[in-house]
């Protein structure tokens, strides 16, 4: 057995070991709670914070609900600063050694500490769970899952801070712990998936170059199903450029690759005209029958985000994969992991009682306002999440909205629904009010567009998804100016948003649409459903076109 089959069989091992932590925490969803919350108590009451709030004294949730204040991220924004000039006993007493940077809620990015207890559990739960989730489901079904290498769509961009330590996204620090046997489970050279700039490579082109010729490829891992997505499209348009470079062992000319990085893999490569020849004659066949399980026979899932407002993406990624099993990655933001599902294809993840402390603000009126704890929330109800973790983040508050759907042994089965302030969001890219607002008015000031109101459809049909922007101006427009409001609407949105710059370089999502509408179609709006019975003191500006019945209306009022 070769030393991939080892690494691959022990991370089944080890994924089955942790399922047996989880069955047990969740079945003791209470105590375990309790015992973390003591714990994050006692062991940081000697902290800044825990001195200022009495970490000693608190034993009981009641007694931290008391005491402790919920915070948001400019609670801590200038500690977490101190922290990185290397102050040391400020939020928490746990070893922190990286940082995760996230596009914020106004689009200043965040920096948010990430200790080592944290990072174990993202690295337990968010990676190893996952295998065994599918694993489990395999076995139940009378099956083995695979366990030949996979290949990752995935570049781990890191960057360090000017006292050494590390920023990193989230998603990739399971796989930032992996780096030395990387080329043991992936197809997709260590090189290219630690490259610190990935907008200097033509990602969908590379990934494909190196997982397409290991015939082997048992799963995908993508830090989000729309990075796949994007990839089988680019391969769909150009499978006869990449079977021409496996056929010669080369990679193209044409390709966006710093020469050193090339130099790198191309040393990893030979002809393999076998191989090309059976992937054109798969190719030839056309792509209405599922492509990866044609190409890679033992192909037995894909992992990555699917959940919430990327759901979409979890329907397009059948037309390529089929029936395989794909795993969403769960529930989780820069400040750790929260929930994971149960089994491929699930909406809902179960909460992990060990990971973070959690309290449930009620949304529903008839409940109070009082938080509830992890065994008190009801089905069935919606509840914005409020967090204490093992980074030093205390009762703080998520801004996301969650379903509680079940319970899974006594801890809560929970649906993501929004984030409370987010207004777009078809890759993860968080894009909010104000940056949308901020957006339309920069790019007004640039073209001289007087608009009275403008609305936003995300086009998830498209080849490539993109936001369509409706502006309702009363002036005479021109195809020029629409063109220009599209490029200069898309840099407005890329300058206060690290995340949606990200996809747009990788073309996850495609280029802003503008297009502009009559003038007094709100007002139209806003009489039609007065016409219905509606109060129009209650009806607010259509930033977001959200269901079918908004856009049939206002599409049908585009003049330009």
């Amino acid at each position: 057995m070769g030393i991939d089959r080892i690494v691959m069989k022990a991370g089944v091992l080890s994924g089955r070991l942790v399922y047996k932590g989880f069955e047990h925490f969740t079945s003791n969803a209470k105590e375990t709670q309790e015992k973390l919350l003591k714990k994050l108590m006692r062991d940081n009451a000697d902290t800044e914070y825990g001195k200022k709030y009495d970490f000693a004294h608190i034993s009981t949730p009641e007694e931290y609900r008391e005491k402790v204040p919920f915070s948001t991220y400019a609670t801590y924004a200038e500690d977490v600063q101190r922290m990185i000039r290397g102050e040391k006993n400020i939020l928490t007493s746990y070893k922190v050694d990286q940082y995760v940077e996230t596009s914020g809620s106004s689009g200043t990015p965040k920096v948010v500490p990430m200790s080592n207890k944290s990072a174990w559990n993202v690295y337990c739960m968010g990676f190893l769970g996952p295998v065994a989730c599918v694993d489990r489901f395999y076995r139940k079904n009378g099956k083995r899952m695979a366990t030949t290498k996979g290949f990752l769509p995935w570049v781990v961009a890191r960057r360090y801070l000017p006292n050494g330590e590390l920023i990193i996204d989230g998603c990739s620090i399971p796989i930032n712990n992996l780096k030395p046997i990387v080329n043991w489970y992936s197809a997709t050279p260590e090189p290219l998936v630690f490259f610190d700039d990935p907008q200097k490579l033509d990602g969908n082109y590379l990934f494909l170059r190196f997982g397409l010729p290991y015939k082997n490829v048992s799963f995908i891992g993508a830090i989000m199903i729309a990075s796949s997505v994007s990839m089988f499209q680019y391969l769909e348009k150009n499978w006869e450029t990449l079977c021409d470079d496996i056929e010669n062992g080369v990679i193209n000319d044409s390709v966006m690759l710093p020469d050193d990085l090339r130099k790198k893999l191309e040393k990893r490569l030979r002809p393999q005209p076998k191989r090309a020849e059976e992937l054109r004659n798969e190719f030839r066949e056309g792509f209405d029958d599922p492509i990866a399980p044609r190409i890679w026979p033992k192909f037995s899932w894909i992992y990555g985000m699917a959940g919430g407002t990327l759901a979409a993406y979890a329907e397009r990624i059948r037309r390529y994969i089929g029936k395989v099993p794909l795993h969403n990655f769960g529930y989780g933001a820069s400040e750790g992991y929260f929930a994971m599902p149960l089994t491929p294809d699930a909406e809902d993840a179960v909460i992990l009682p060990k990971s973070n402390y959690f309290e449930f603000i009620p949304r529903d009126p008839e409940e109070g306002d009082t938080p509830k704890t992890i065994t008190e929330v009801k089905v069935g109800n919606e509840y914005e999440v409020v967090l204490t973790n093992l980074s030093g983040f205390y009762r703080y508050k998520l801004d996301d909205v969650v379903k509680i759907t079940g319970f899974y042994n006594k801890s809560p089965k929970i649906k993501f629904l929004y984030r409370a302030n987010i207004m777009l969001n078809m890759s993860d890219e968080k894009v909010t009010q104000s940056m949308l607002d901020e957006a339309m008015a920069e790019t007004a000031e640039k073209l001289g567009i007087n608009y009275m109101s403008y609305s936003t459809y995300g086009d998830t049909e498209a080849d490539i998804p993109h936001y369509i922007v409706l502006i309702e101006t009363a002036q005479e427009m021109n195809e020029e100016i629409r063109l220009e409001a599209g490029k200069a609407f898309d840099a407005a949105i890329r300058s206060r948003n690290v995340e949606y710059n990200r996809y747009r370089r990788n073309a996850t999502l495609g280029d802003i649409e503008v297009h502009f509408i009559s003038a007094g179609t709100f007002d139209e709006y806003k009489e039609m459903l007065h016409e219905k019975g509606r109060n129009t003191n209650q009806i607010k500006p259509v930033t977001i076109i959200n269901t079918p019945a908004k856009k049939e209306f206002f599409f049908s009022h585009i003049t330009l």
